[in-house]
């Protein structure tokens, strides 16, 4: 157990680099340090409630002081009430962040609990002895979270190495280690902590028996691209040459900045080494996932998913976390993949095929993979002609509220559009409800001062002198609207919208407690917070939306959909293409019936919020609702458990979303 005083001085030193290169003045390093104190106690009660003087010395008296009423633990994920650990210091670091920079800098900092789960699960696929000397590194270290807990995990001859390109960062994980050495009551493993880049230092540090963390998150919209050495350099320690494309595409093209982190983590370990980061789950299901999951399949012998679904790892985000354990294959094989849906899981029995993992394994239960595998089921895309909605570029200027549209533009170039699901009160669109109307010109400046039509011009020359404002994350500002990328290619003119033609359902690409697609029976124009299909031939509109509105389509929305923060589910083309409802060519005349009269029954009415509509535990749903599900049901042939179990898996999975965004 360290005095008061040297653990206070291990603080000390952590705020003073924090000061220093963190951009905090001095006389705030006290409130910083009580307030710190207070969020691991617990409370602010019995705490110094006033800054000494601006002065070095005064702030060491003060923070000794203020430390040394309290016991440390070593324990970072299970100190006790009145003691500190060296989470503490990550704590600190995180209080001198500012959040742009950590949301530019993809910086979401590891709760311990699940710094321990990561650790735990990567140990447990790693084969070594406790005299072994591993080979361990955080190729972005952040604070620490991570090399701290493994210097209590791992053998003592092992060797801790550390990457990030914040000095403060690194300052801040020095001091936590020092504190740990400090506190332990056996030998620490070497640690070495160097500033850099991972793609840079990672692979000629290696190889690793292990790469383990939380790889920072940012899109790739926001990334810059790898020089071409680092590729072929990484290509050639894959042994990966014939998917060149495919390695490229993970670390320079539409992949998440964690994809990366995956490919420079594999190519840094020796085979039987292990890979364990904590990351978003997109790549689960998102495009550039399949890429990684060929890539794990092909290199690694062991896939191990521990998915978080009541946990939120990335704090305030919202974005769903997954913990993936990959270990390189020393010979020749297919691997074992594994989901840990609970502890009962096992390896799946055939290798899976690249694509949408998390929908396919991972979300539902009994009844989702029931669903899947009912030879009744086939993908939307087999069935109707799905299309992005049209893309109005500058909102302000193409949509415009229908109270005053025709005072900016002649009506002949206005038409009625769906702006927002909020304008969708029943499950048939009602074009009175819509609030919007499209600005649609096809002609020239010249031609409509030919037609007369002034009020037309004046609106587009009033357009081309504004400037865009800073808006969107990927908004540039200043820019002139007939310059922006979505306008300028309009023909003829910039102002010149060209619409798809609409389709009998529209979906909200962006779905929150009221599941629903609507039906289209109007052919109103929508914008792209939609998608609109457009049913085969063969396919009568009203069965296909009878189906789509079915309650095991909705449970397959849950499944397939990728959520978003605040309880939001996103529905986007690959989704929806590949979206399965039961096929109407194979249903009998009388379901078929059926179902396009209790949809047609049911067409007018209210969309309720999911939980209304089904009624909740005790499924006590409006009469239509239950007439529409019990033909689907009768049609799959399922039995009333098997009925109960859907609609339990659906209100299960809804009421998780939608909280788990309250939460956030």
């Amino acid at each position: 157990m360290p005095t008061p005083n040297s653990a206070a001085q291990s603080f000390l030193d952590a705020l003073s680099a924090l000061c220093r290169d963190g951009g905090e003045p001095v006389r705030r390093g006290f409130s910083i340090a009580r307030d710190v104190v207070a969020q691991h106690l617990g409370r602010l009660a019995g705490l110094p409630q006033s800054d000494p003087a601006p002065s070095p010395s005064s702030l060491e008296t003060a923070v000794v002081d203020l430390l040394g009423a309290y016991r440390w633990s070593v324990n970072e994920a299970g100190a006790r009430p009145n003691e500190l650990s060296p989470l503490l210091l990550q704590s600190l670091f995180e209080a001198g962040l500012h959040g742009e920079n950590r949301r530019r800098r993809g910086i979401v900092y590891t709760p311990p609990q699940t710094v321990q789960r990561v650790i735990d699960a990567a140990l447990s696929e790693l084969e070594y002895d406790q005299a072994e000397s591993l080979r361990i590194a955080d190729p972005a270290v952040g604070s620490g979270a991570f090399l701290v807990q493994l210097a209590s995990a791992v053998p003592e001859r092992s060797c801790l190495f550390g990457l990030d390109p914040d000095r403060a960062a690194l300052a801040i994980t020095g001091q936590r280690l020092s504190l740990v050495r400090a506190l332990a009551a056996h030998r620490c493993p070497e640690v070495q902590l160097t500033e850099g880049m991972a793609q840079d230092h990672l692979m000629a540090a290696g190889p690793f028996d292990l790469v383990i963390g939380n790889p920072p998150y940012v899109r790739h919209e926001e990334r810059t691209r790898p020089h071409k050495g680092l590729l072929e350099e990484v290509t050639a320690a894959l042994g990966w040459a014939h998917q060149e494309k495919c390695i490229a595409r993970l670390m320079a093209g539409r992949a998440d900045l964690y994809a990366t982190f995956f490919v420079l983590a594999l190519a840094s370990v020796r085979p039987g080494g292990v890979v364990a980061f904590v990351t978003s789950d997109t790549w689960l299901d998102a495009r550039f996932g399949e890429d990684l999951q060929a890539l794990a399949m092909e290199l690694c012998d062991r896939i191990v998913i521990h998915p978080e679904n009541d946990q939120r790892s990335f704090g305030h985000t919202g974005v769903n976390t997954v913990i993936t354990v990959l270990r390189r294959k020393q010979q020749t094989g297919s691997p074992s993949v594994q989901f840990m849906t609970d502890a009962r899981s096992t390896p799946l029995s055939t290798v899976p095929t690249p694509g949408k993992w998390a929908a396919r394994f991972l979300r539902g239960g009994r009844a989702t993979r029931r669903l899947q595998e009912h030879p009744l089921m086939v993908p939307l895309s087999c069935l109707a002609n799905l299309t992005y909605g049209n893309k109005p570029g500058i909102r302000p200027f193409f949509v415009l509220p229908t109270e005053s549209a025709s005072t900016l533009v002649d009506q002949q170039y206005l038409r009625p559009v769906l702006a927002s699901s909020k304008e969708i009160c029943t499950y048939a669109l009602e074009p009175e409800a819509l609030t919007h109307q499209f600005f649609v010109c096809p002609h020239s400046i010249s031609t409509l001062q030919h037609l007369g039509h002034q009020q037309t011009i004046s609106w587009i020359t009033r357009g081309a002198s504004q400037v865009t404002r800073r808006g969107a994350r990927h908004t540039m500002a200043g820019v002139p609207w007939p310059e922006v990328d979505s306008v300028r290619n309009n023909r003829p003119e910039w102002h010149s919208l060209r619409l798809r033609p609409p389709g009998d359902f529209i979906v909200p690409s962006l779905l929150g407690s009221r599941l629903f697609v609507a039906h289209n029976r109007g052919r109103v124009d929508n914008t792209n917070a939609f998608f609109h299909g457009t049913f085969l031939p063969t396919i009568d509109p009203l069965l296909g939306l009878g189906l789509l509105n079915a309650s095991i389509t909705y449970l397959l929305f849950e499944v397939y959909g990728r959520p978003k923060g605040l309880g939001g589910l996103n529905l986007y083309g690959p989704e929806l293409r590949l979206l399965p409802i039961p096929d109407p060519n194979r249903l009998t005349l009388s379901h078929r019936r059926g179902i396009m009269e209790a949809f047609a029954a049911m067409s007018a009415r209210q969309i309720l919020p999911l939980r209304e509509e089904i009624g909740g535990e005790k499924m006590e749903m409006p009469a239509d609702r239950m007439a529409l599900d019990e033909l689907v049901f009768d049609a799959l042939g399922w039995s009333a458990r098997e009925r109960s179990e859907a609609y339990a898996e659906l209100l299960a999975m809804t009421t998780r979303r939608l909280e788990k965004g309250r939460r956030r």
